[in-house]
Order: structure tokens, then sequence, then C-alpha cells
């Protein structure tokens, strides 16, 4: 399969922003349908009921995740699924730049990729058709959830070195520290990593790190799965893009290759910040009148100047990498058998030697 836009039958259909022109097409904007006064109040009830282990977000609605975590994909639907501050914007920005041939006409990433329990509240249809083939999501449900809530999709996870995504969760949500971690006044990254709101990280998405990295690996050999490790798509970006892009069925000639690794480059990224800050969610929340009790997603920086691999070996005290090696020695240690995060990363890079054909 190659990459192509959807045929031009079904674009009348497709959710775009707001009345006028959405990427160079004259699309009316037509988002899914408001839920009813008695659909809003019973959602929280059955939000809990059906999935008891989904935290209730504040800024979108519980209608809106109820709606997203019984969404039922097409078996050629791709779901890039990760733990927060892995590596999603990137992931999804490059399956988004696969299918399409490197159209980068958008706003925003969301109206391209959306966040599948988010999706109500945009006024987006995650059952309709999208402009390229396949169609393409992001969540950020643990491996165990994310085949449970959406079968028969292809799956992409992305792990990252715990150290990384402490650090990366701080410097993002510390600025909403107010919403997400009421009563709490952290001075620091260590402080905050000695604390149960990261230990435990309740308040985010379902489980923790530990989890989602253990079950990924778990499931790596599954045939509708690809696991992609962040450090190997810093190192080797254009092996990785190669791999995701036979696993969404996408062929690609080297030109092709090339242009992809060029616009998801941290440099491109950097100088296009404003594709990935979530503006446009917030102005279709508000336009729409639908979020969570807390408020609207406010827009915010996804591209940082940083942008490197292994930022915690300056950002983190040695007390603290001491902590974040304990716990991952009494949870993914034991679930895997790995003394680190390392030692991971080197396992799977000599499986991907040893048997590179086993991967579609």
């Amino acid at each position: 399969m190659t990459s192509s836009k959807s045929d031009s039958s079904d674009q009348t259909k497709i959710t775009a922003v707001i009345p006028g022109a959405f990427m160079g097409l004259d699309i009316p904007f037509v988002p899914c349908p408001e839920a009813t006064e008695e659909e809003q109040a019973a959602a929280g009830g059955q939000l809990k009921a059906e999935f008891p282990w989904w935290p209730l977000h504040a800024s979108f609605s519980n209608y809106s995740c109820l709606k997203g975590l019984r969404f039922q994909p097409r078996s050629d639907d791709v779901i890039i699924s990760t733990f927060v501050k892995s590596g999603t914007t990137w992931t999804t920005f490059i399956a988004h730049l696969i299918r399409s041939g490197c159209d980068v006409n958008f706003e925003e990433i969301s109206q391209v990729v959306t966040e599948i329990t988010w999706a109500h509240d945009m006024g987006v249809d995650v059952d309709a058709p999208q402009l390229w083939s396949p169609r393409v999501f992001k969540a950020h449900l643990c491996p165990s959830m994310a085949v449970r809530c959406h079968p028969g999709a292809r799956m992409i996870y992305v792990v990252r070195e715990p150290k990384d995504v402490l650090c990366s969760c701080w410097n993002f949500f510390q600025p909403k520290a107010r919403e997400l971690w009421p009563g709490t006044a952290f001075a620091n990254v260590d402080d905050f990593a000695a604390s149960p709101w990261w230990q435990e990280m309740r308040w985010v998405f379902n489980g923790h790190v530990w989890m989602y990295i253990s079950e990924a690996w778990e499931a790596r050999h599954d045939a509708a799965t690809l696991l992609v490790f962040y450090e190997d798509l810093k190192d080797d970006p254009a092996a990785q893009v190669a791999r995701m892009a036979r696993h969404m069925g996408v062929h690609m000639m080297d030109e092709a290759m090339r242009e992809v690794v060029r616009c998801s480059s941290h440099e491109y990224m950097l100088a296009h910040a404003s594709l990935f800050d979530e503006h446009w969610i917030q102005r279709q929340q508000e336009a729409l009148g639908r979020w969570g009790s807390g408020g609207h997603c406010t827009p915010c920086d996804k591209v940082t100047a940083n942008g490197k691999a292994g930022a915690h070996k300056k950002a983190l005290a040695p007390a603290t990498i001491a902590l974040m090696d304990d716990l991952w020695s009494r949870r993914t240690g034991v679930d895997t058998g790995f003394g680190s995060y390392g030692d991971m990363l080197k396992a799977f890079r000599l499986e991907q030697i040893s048997a590179p054909t086993q991967e579609h």
C-alpha cells in the first residue's frame, strides 16, 4: 500500500477545523453531535463502571473520554499509544508524514492525528474517514488497556529512559501544578520525584511508566505491535521511520524516507513549534463548549529547545538517580529481568540484528 489521500467522496464527511478551507480543501465543519443532557449526566458513572482504572480528566468531559474508550478501530487503523512525555507528538507526526507523503499543510497536529479520548470535545468523529490511509490515532493507554479497549488495530508503543520521562514530565506539567497536584509546592524535579504524585502517578491516564515499559516489552512480538525506543529514534531515525512505514503498510521510496526524516527532525519541529502546541484543541473546545470540570485544554510547548536523550544526567541529583534505579529494580526489573533500561535497550537492539525479518 502506498500513502495516499482517501477517496474524494469521503472527504465531505471529515471533521475539519472551522467553516472554510482545511488542508487546502473546502471541507465544511461538521462536528460530531453533542451529547444529550442525559448522556452527559450518565457518563461519569458509566466510566467508573466500564473503565474503573481511568482517572477523570480535568480538561476533557467524561462523555468524551467514555466515547473514546469505547471506540472500535478498523483492522488497518494505527494507534500510537505512549506513556506521557515519551515521544508521543514526535511519533504521531512521523506516522502522519509517512502516510501523507510529508503533507504539513495543517494548523496543528491534533487536526490530523487525534487523541481518541479527547476527540468528541474537539468535535472530531473518530469513526469518520480521514484524509489519508491508514487512519492514525494517538492514545496514552498502557498496552494491556490499549488492546482491551481498541482490539484489532495496529499498535505502536514508544518507550523512553524513565529518568528522562521524569524530567520531561516535570518541565511540562510543573506550570499546571495547581490543577494537577493541588496542595503541593515542589521546589524542583528531585522534590517531585520523591513525592507520591510521581511514584504513583494516578493523576494522569492509567498506570505508570514502569507498567507501561513492562507491558510494551512483553507485547513486542505480537503481530499487530511495533515497539519503538525513543533513543533509537534519536540515534538512527531513518531505520525507525522504515520500521514504522512497514508496520503501517506504507511503501516508501528512499527519497520519501529522507524527507520524512528531515521534516521530523528536532530542528524542523522546533522551527514549526506552533504545529504541535495544542492551540487548536483549545479553540475547538471553546467554539463547541465542550470541556471537563477544570476548564478547556491550554496551549503548551511540546517541542523544547533541549530535545536530547539523556538529559537527566545533568538535571537529577545523585539521590534521585538512585531512587529511580531502585524503582526500576522493584517494578520493571522484576517483570522483565533487566537490571536497567539501558540493559533492555541493548537486548532489543541485539534482537533487531539477529531477527530483523520477524517484523512486518
